[in-house]
Formats: C-alpha cells, structure tokens, sequence
C-alpha cells in the first residue's frame, strides 16, 4: 500500500525524531479514535486483565494500565523489533505491563514478518508482492501462553492476521464467557493473509459473540452484507458476548 501524504510524514518522524513523532501520533489516536477509546474507558475497570495484540508502540498499552491500575495487568504482544524497542521505553515506568516480542498467531513456533518501509504500523505476517524487508519472529498462541488465566479485554490489531490469531485463542474465549474484544479488521488484508470476513464472523458468531461496528462516532451491528473490501479501509470492531443484550457508550 502506498502511504499517503500524512503517513509519509508521519513515518519520517518516526524514523528520525521520535521525541516529536510519539506526541503527535498519540494526540492523532485520541482524535480519530475517540469513540473507541470512550468505549475502552467505560468497559475496562480496575483490576482486569487486558492482552494487547499488536501493542506497536504503546499508545493503547498506556492507557489500559492507566484503567486496569496497580491491581490489574496488561500483557503486551508486538514482534517488529524496532516498534518493540520503543514500546519497552514507553512502558517502562508501568509496574503493571509485561512485555512480548512475539507474534500472537494459530501456532506456537516462528513465522516470517514483512516489514514495511513507508509505515511501522504496516508489517503484516503473509508475503506481499512490495519489495519489503522480512524477519523472523517467535510466536506464541494466545492459548499457549494464558494457559487458563482469566481474561477480560482483547485489542487485536495485527494487519490481516485476526483470524490465524483466533484459532489460536479458541480455549481462552471458551474459558472467559465474559470477555470482551476491540479488533480492527481489513477485509482487504485478511483476503491477502488467506481467510476473509466471513471466516472471522462464522468463528465468533460460533463462540456467541455479537460483533459491532465503529461507524461515525456510533456503535451499530455489523451490517449483514459485509464491510467494504478496499484497501485502504479499515474497520474497527466490538466484540461481547451475546448474553448482553446490548450497551450504550457514555
């Protein structure tokens, strides 16, 4: 995908001057993501446990500690080596966040990921046909590493690769009837990681989940034809168990 404009800059503030970078990418979050984030305040309490796929550089980790307090915990996953870097220095004051270089998938072993050099939000684990830079990085299934612990918010955001990590996850939703899930979703990319919306529904439908999408500042059902298949649209998404009829946002 080729960044646009705002992105680039951004990239290159990141790249070169992340004591810049990081205010304005954090101010960025809290505007564009407003309603996820008045959501994520109102759901998660002290004391919790939240697990954080895809942490990047840390702006949703820092404020699930803040929420979960010093009784809670916040288990932090991002495999990319230099986002992970960033993401120890950014937390490394938060007594109550632990911290994994691993990618959260379908298996627990290594996989390759392809790095982009235009975004640090934009590596993804699936080959893409952009000349990029790979690595590889450990995995762990979300299973294998919670082995029975309760869990009660999962933040997904993993480029495409929401349905491997879900089969990985299968014991933890089924042990954790409460949980609740913030995922974003690209049909797109999803597509290109060999599965599709459809898969991700029928699997946590399957489960007894409702899913919701995040559309203009409002929380609304997830539409029955679909979201968008394009690939610069991303989709974020509720998550809660269908034994709760339904929620508001304050």
């Amino acid at each position: 995908m080729k960044p646009y404009p705002l992105c680039r800059l951004g990239n290159t503030l990141y790249k070169h001057a992340f004591w810049l970078y990081f205010p304005l990418y954090r101010i960025y979050k809290a505007v564009s993501e407003r309603t996820e984030r008045r959501l994520i305040s109102q759901v998660i309490k002290p004391g919790q446990c939240i697990v954080d796929i895809g942490a990047n550089i840390g702006i949703y980790t820092c404020l699930f500690s803040k929420l979960v307090g010093p009784t809670g915990e916040v288990h932090a996953f991002e495999p990319e080596h230099k986002n992970f870097q960033h993401l120890q220095h950014l937390t490394k004051h938060l007594s109550n966040v632990t911290l994994h270089q691993l990618a959260i998938g379908q298996s627990t072993g290594q996989l390759t990921l392809y790095c982009s050099n235009d975004l640090n939000v934009d590596h993804r684990t699936y080959f893409t046909s952009e000349m990029r830079p790979s690595q590889t990085v450990n995995s762990i299934t979300l299973d294998d590493y919670i082995q029975g612990k309760p869990v009660d918010v999962i933040k997904m955001d993993i480029q495409g690769y929401e349905y491997a990590a879900l089969q990985g996850m299968q014991k933890t939703l089924q042990r954790n009837p409460s949980l609740w899930m913030i995922m974003e979703l690209s049909p797109y990319h999803l597509q290109l990681a060999g599965s599709n919306q459809e898969d991700v529904v029928r699997f946590l439908q399957a489960r007894y989940f409702q899913i919701f999408l995040i559309q203009n500042s409002n929380v609304v059902p997830l539409p029955s034809g679909g979201m968008p298949c394009k690939e610069t649209q991303y989709h974020n998404l509720v998550v809660i168990p269908q034994a709760l009829n339904k929620f508001t946002i304050g």
